[in-house]
């Protein structure tokens, strides 16, 4: 009986242990306990920086189908699928789609050569701080958040798209009908 009540003593200590760390390095900032963009949900309020230095809250166009891509200029993937986006965002313009970049922390003069590399048309926004990783989960990038005209996310993808999955993306948010 010992033994088993020394098993349960000890079981406890390390839970509560575990529970304690977790609760101080959450309130050190190194756990970060923001919910990420979440399929079905509305996308999350985000304020970013523009290209000029001031801020701007990212907000999809009502009645609009939106692309969000978080991205870098160094990311190879990120460069592999560029010039897909900026195909697809100019054929579906006039269809109801927006694309809008979203550059993980670098300066403006990177993401302008970025934008003249691959002659970027759509807006492109910069994430100074953690908002990208926190808000929208893009711990890994490519990551591209299409949020539908009602502002509801409608798929969270993970890595580089080809233009085939971005138009098929398009359509089943609603996009073009």
């Amino acid at each position: 009986m010992a033994d088993a009540n020394t098993c349960i003593m000890k079981r406890a200590a390390a839970a509560a242990g575990a529970s304690i760390a977790a609760v101080a390095l959450a309130a050190c900032g190194l756990i970060h306990v923001h919910p990420a963009a979440s399929v079905g949900k509305p996308l999350p309020d985000l304020t970013l920086e523009t290209m000029d230095g001031s801020s701007e809250r990212l907000q999809p166009a009502h009645g609009r189908v939106t692309f969000v891509n978080v991205f870098a200029t160094w990311c190879p993937p990120c460069k592999a699928e560029t010039p897909d986006l900026v195909s697809f965002a100019a054929a579906w313009a006039s269809r109801g789609v927006e694309v809008i970049g979203i550059d993980q922390q670098e300066t403006p003069a990177q993401v302008a050569a970025f934008r003249a590399r691959y002659r970027i048309g759509y807006p492109v926004l910069i994430d100074t701080g953690r908002a990208t990783k926190d808000l929208l989960g893009a711990r890994v990038i490519p990551r591209t958040i299409v949020v539908d005209g009602s502002g509801v996310v409608r798929t969270v993808f993970s890595g580089p798209m080809t233009r085939a999955q971005m138009d098929d993306l398009a359509a089943r948010a609603g996009a073009g009908s």
